[in-house]
């Protein structure tokens, strides 16, 4: 009998047996929906974890006060630091210097998060207003930008491309020179006409006026996960010794970022050893990637929860199906002896149940496949974008799992099937 042949045959006898068939069929396609949709979520975590990885804003290590954590797992709802716990991290120029000569290369230590409101009699206080740099969705007067003060470790570190001029140098930062790098934005907003490059900006703050000359300007930056905006094109920078603070000014936190050819969990145990050094108690070290891998870590854990509840009731569901399939060979004993007796192999007779039920199994793992996708929708509203992943791999991973629960259930009863002596058989009611 071809496969063709034998395929027609399973067939028929499902339906005539088709409610105990849609059963089966359920039973197997919820457990492989359950398992697929699982699957599909740590493969989706490990292709988050690569772009991230490869992103160098989740390189990044923030260094600051314990008091001033600000992580989503590990901040109390209430403040628990008595007065006399409470140690207060005081950075200057010089601990920076001193942090970046004990680090190995790879690593860059600079100050990002310093930002000031300053205007500036080049534009007009009329004029339309900006939204500041996208990223704190500030909205500022017409005259108004922002600056941040920082150190060359930005610039080694995230590597902004330049439309024109340079990056300030380490001696601009040790001699307090009055220079300034524009974003893309804020060099056409100041200057419309003309290359910024060379000219003079005075700036106005509340500690006084300062005139910056203009040696740099920054390309516009491209879209990059996770954040679809230039977060630098409205903002200048310059060196942290170049306002009117001088070299004394200090510092509650800073940055050290990683470059991608450097392991992030060593990199992480080497900025905890050397700031614990540099400044014991008073400081601490926190990731964005630490937190994102912290609650990943949570979400995986549940999954695995909801994995192995579905397994078992996979593993619950074989038994009961075995039985039911084990069932359907008993009642059929005269038809095997009548085929045994007509030239039928115990082979084929085997080949014959086992067929019928990877049929059952694959059936069910189609609909498994299918229930999946609908399973992502519900993750995706609970938790966001979780699942993904190749359509292909999902179809893969049903059919092997359909298999699978074919050869569990369905070997037994074939054997069972194939062992039937015909003469009995055909004796029998």
């Amino acid at each position: 009998m071809m496969v063709g042949s034998r395929l027609q045959w399973s067939l028929r006898h499902t339906r005539q047996r088709l409610f105990e068939c849609i059963l089966i069929i359920l039973a197997v396609g919820l457990g492989v929906a359950v398992i697929v949709t699982v699957v599909s979520v740590f493969a989706r975590i490990d292709t988050q974890m690569d772009t991230l990885l490869a992103n160098r804003r989740f390189r990044l290590f923030e260094v600051r006060s314990p008091m001033d954590q600000v992580s989503l797992q590990e901040m109390p709802p209430i403040s628990v630091f008595s007065e006399e716990e409470k140690v207060e991290l005081s950075i200057t120029y010089q601990d920076l210097q001193a942090l970046q000569s004990s680090l190995p290369e790879g690593m860059h230590v600079f100050i990002d998060n310093y930002r000031m409101q300053v205007t500036t009699p080049l534009l007009k206080a009329d004029e339309p207003s900006s939204e500041g740099s996208g990223f704190t969705g500030l909205r500022l007067a017409g005259n108004a930008f922002q600056i941040t003060e920082t150190t060359v470790g930005y610039y080694r570190f995230h590597q902004p491309k330049l439309a024109a001029g340079s990056w300030f140098l380490e001696e601009d930062v040790q001699q307090g020179s009055k220079v300034i790098v524009l974003g893309s934005r804020l060099a056409d907003r100041l200057f419309p006409d003309s290359d910024a490059v060379g000219r003079k900006l005075p700036v106005e703050s509340w500690w006084g006026t300062v005139e910056y000359e203009v040696i740099g300007v920054l390309a516009p930056a491209e879209e990059e996960f996770p954040m679809p905006f230039d977060a630098t094109a409205d903002i200048g920078f310059v060196p942290i010794s170049g306002s009117t603070h001088g070299p004394s000014q200090r510092y509650p936190s800073l940055y050290i970022g990683v470059d991608p050819e450097l392991d992030l969990q060593h990199a992480y145990e080497v900025v905890q050893s050397e700031v614990a050094m540099k400044f014991g108690e008073a400081a601490a070290v926190r990731s964005p990637l630490m937190d994102y891998q912290r609650s990943q870590a949570e979400q995986s854990r549940t999954m695995i929860l909801v994995a192995g509840l579905a397994s078992v009731g996979l593993i619950v569901a074989i038994i009961n199906i075995l039985n039911l399939i084990l069932a359907r060979v008993l009642r059929r004993t005269k038809s095997i002896g009548l085929s045994l007796a007509i030239g039928s192999s115990r082979r084929m007779i085997f080949q014959q149940f086992l067929l019928e039920s990877l049929v059952l199994g694959l059936l069910g793992a189609g609909v498994g496949v299918g229930l999946s996708f609908g399973f992502e929708l519900v993750l995706g509203r609970l938790w966001g974008n979780v699942t993904g992943g190749s359509t292909w791999i999902r179809v893969l991973v049903g059919c092997g799992l359909g298999i699978l629960v074919s050869l569990l259930f369905g070997v037994y009863p074939a054997y069972q099937g194939a062992k039937v002596n015909p003469a009995d058989a055909l004796r029998s009611d």
